[in-house]
């Protein structure tokens, strides 16, 4: 299932920690990044990361959702 929730949204801001905490252990500094994530009663857990773009969101789907893409934003980096 895959859903935009609100950056507000405080269920958003533990998985957003979590996966920078994901990145800074896998030294992942720059670029595109796919996360997996399961939330469990202990909390999110990592399935797997990937330092590359997601291949299921419609990238024209997420322009129009938020102005600009994962893709967008790496063609821009």
């Amino acid at each position: 299932l895959e859903e935009l929730v609100r950056p507000a949204d405080p269920a958003a801001q533990a998985l957003w920690d979590y996966c920078r905490a994901a990145l800074e252990a896998l030294q992942i500094r720059q670029g595109p990044a796919h996360f997996e994530v399961m939330e469990t009663k202990e909390g999110p857990k990592l399935i797997e990361v990937g330092a590359r773009l997601q291949g299921a969101i419609h990238p024209p789907s997420i322009r129009k959702a938020k102005g600009l893409s994962q893709l967008d934003l790496a063609v821009l980096a």
